[in-house]
């Protein structure tokens, strides 16, 4: 299956049928741009440190590859990956001076990195290391899919962020590409809003999971206000926000005379109204 993949994606490549995306990083968030290849030291091959990301003793026997799957940058290492149906493989520059150190992580720092925007772009356009996110040769579908992929948003945005980094990326990507990206996006935020507000009401998730119902519920306030389920999901998160607002204010009302019977007896009288 993967090797079928490599051969469609390549195939459209060379045939200039589809453009894919460079992902890149900016103060303002994640930013866009057409491309149709990237190239490192000038080369469209790398060598393949496979599954670990540490060079060790290897350099000089690493197979060279013409990747065609995505290309992800591991915020964590520091190193580029291919990334095809879930599976990693680091990458090492070729072409690469002698002297250069064994970390991978300070190889790709040094590496020159560029793009062209469409087959007939005669001039490479250079891209820093640092503002490098992803390349997606094929395209807004591959973007969604990224987007929604608990693995790949751990690659590129650390896995203490995968969140904070789904969130931006479906955000930018709304915004972008909507008519791409309108069905799949939008079925995606609803359920995420939907699936989190039913685990917390049903008692089987705690308050962080509320949380994360609530900034999707920001998240779909600003890509999808007119959408008429996604109206009435973020008003019943914000019903029980504002709940749960008033049950802590009693709580810390309470504890600041220490009289918890009271608090007690009210919360009895509650469950017997509700």
């Amino acid at each position: 299956m993967i090797a079928f993949r490599r051969m469609c994606v390549w195939l459209m490549l060379a045939s200039g049928l589809q453009a894919g995306i460079l992902v890149t990083r900016a103060q303002q968030g994640f930013r866009f741009a057409e491309a149709v290849s990237i190239s490192v030291n000038g080369k469209d091959k790398v060598l393949n440190l496979g599954s670990d990301p540490k060079v060790g003793d290897r350099l000089g026997k690493l197979p060279s590859v013409r990747p065609v799957g995505a290309l992800l940058l591991e915020v964590d290492s520091g190193v580029m990956a291919e990334y095809v149906e879930g599976a990693v493989n680091y990458l090492l520059p070729e072409g690469m001076a002698r002297s250069v150190p064994g970390d991978a992580m300070t190889i790709w720092k040094s590496a020159p990195i560029t793009y062209r925007r469409s087959a007939s772009d005669k001039t490479p356009t250079a891209v820093a290391i640092t503002e490098f996110v992803a390349f997606l040769p094929e395209g807004p579908l591959q973007l969604t899919r990224c987007a929604m992929d608990g693995r790949a948003l751990e690659l590129i945005g650390g896995k203490t962020k995968v969140l904070d980094t789904q969130l931006a990326l479906v955000a930018a990507a709304a915004k972008a590409y909507p008519a791409e990206q309108s069905v799949a996006l939008e079925k995606f935020v609803e359920l995420a809003m939907q699936r989190r507000y039913d685990s917390f009401e049903s008692g089987t998730a705690g308050l962080d999971t509320l949380q994360e119902a609530l900034r999707f519920a920001q998240l779909s306030a600003d890509i999808y206000p007119k959408q008429p389920k996604q109206m009435r999901l973020r008003e019943s998160l914000a019903v029980r926000k504002a709940w749960l607002d008033r049950r802590a204010a009693i709580v810390r009302a309470f504890a600041a005379v220490r009289d918890w019977d009271a608090l007690l007896t009210g919360d009895h009288d509650e469950s017997e109204e509700l």
